[in-house]
């Protein structure tokens, strides 16, 4: 619970115990998650502000797969106007598959919800070096288009906008 750090200390001290690391680090884990629900993710919106009953944690998804349509998909991801950085387009112009049959299954990290927007929230751990010049914009530009994380937060605005669609009257 973002709002009640007060029962962190256990449950990271019996997480650290789980996965096999020392109890010497649950205080740099306590820290790092103190920092992050503290961040501010958009002007006015930090995790630590959402309430448990405004939010939903792994929310699953299924959607349809039938028709997806590759050419028409990498037109739209190419596009400059859609907004995606330069590394994106260009990775979605590599994207490959063959016809797709079924459904897509997956699991949204975070969904919330903060005076009447909906944000998606995807954590992701991944190395780009040791310094801060590892993580600037470029690199993590690059780091999304290497692993498609893009075509990922297209999937998940396609699940929650059906499913807020469905659920709320007068949904926009």
């Amino acid at each position: 619970d973002f709002t009640r750090p007060q029962g962190w200390p256990q449950v990271v001290a019996e997480a650290l115990q789980r996965h096999g690391f020392d109890a010497q680090w649950q205080d740099a884990a306590l820290a790092m998650l103190h920092s992050a629900i503290q961040a501010e993710l958009a002007p006015g919106v930090r995790l630590a502000d959402i309430p448990p009953a405004r939010r939903r944690v792994e929310m699953e998804f299924t959607l349809p797969a039938n028709g997806l349509n590759l050419a028409a998909l990498q037109a739209a991801l190419c596009q400059p106007a859609h907004g995606l950085a330069a590394p994106l387009r260009e990775a979605a112009g590599t994207l490959s598959f063959e016809r797709v049959q079924g459904y897509l299954k997956g699991f949204i990290d975070l969904v919330f919800e903060w005076q009447g927007r909906w944000y998606l929230l995807d954590y992701k751990s991944n190395h780009l070096g040791m310094s801060p010049a590892d993580y600037s914009r470029s690199a993590l530009e690059q780091a999304m288009a290497e692993h498609r994380y893009d075509l990922q937060y297209q999937l998940y605005s396609l699940a929650l906008h059906r499913l807020l669609a469905l659920r709320l009257p007068g949904y926009d």
